[in-house]
């Protein structure tokens, strides 16, 4: 089966600092980890726990301001955070497809 991105949301965006911004990910079948790269090259990485059944925020330069954002059961991937001056720029994110047992670079990337 194919493990694609069927949807990104928003595709471009104008907010200015002190606004609040959600960024949302969608894929076809089920992931384990989830990254966001902010513009300065700095990300947060999110992992599916199946023991705990939910997503835990591990690596992320900016934990204080941002949270998780959307429903695993939907194959969504999000977080929000408020806007400052430093977010200006491209986001970009990546999504490794869930593999039962295996670790991190064993599933396909989007």
């Amino acid at each position: 089966s194919a493990f694609l991105i069927t949807e990104a949301d928003p595709g471009v965006i104008l907010v200015t600092p002190g606004e609040t911004v959600t960024l949302l990910c969608t894929v076809d079948n089920h992931y384990e980890w989830c990254k966001f790269y902010h513009p300065s090259g700095s990300f947060c990485d999110f992992e599916w726990k199946r023991r705990k059944a939910n997503i835990t925020m591990q690596d992320c330069a900016f934990s204080d301001r941002v949270w998780f954002y959307g429903k695993y059961d939907d194959k969504e991937c999000g977080f929000t955070f408020v806007a400052i001056e430093e977010d200006a720029g491209i986001w970009k994110f990546e999504i490794e497809e869930y593999v039962r047992w295996r670790s991190k670079g064993a599933g396909r990337i989007q």
